[in-house]
């Protein structure tokens, strides 16, 4: 069962995904990738807090279905 925080990092990497796969699929992936890394990065370097790969592992999860969702409204258009 999904956490709380890991239902947000799916949802974040989800909406990035879609809003700019809609534009260009890898690019909506590729920032949702960038997102879920990027956060913890910062929560390692600048929160002084732990690294939670599964934290990271939702945001690209939602990454990759806001992406399929993506290609998939493109080519219906």
């Amino acid at each position: 069962m999904l956490g709380k925080d890991k239902l947000y990092h799916l949802v974040a990497g989800f909406v990035i995904s879609i809003v700019f796969g809609l534009i260009n699929p890898v690019l909506g992936l590729a920032l949702a990738v960038i997102a879920g890394v990027g956060k913890e990065i910062y929560d390692k370097k600048i929160k002084k807090s732990v690294i939670d790969p599964l934290d990271a592992i939702s945001t690209v999860l939602g990454g990759v279905l806001g992406t399929a969702l993506a290609i998939i409204l493109t080519n219906m258009i």
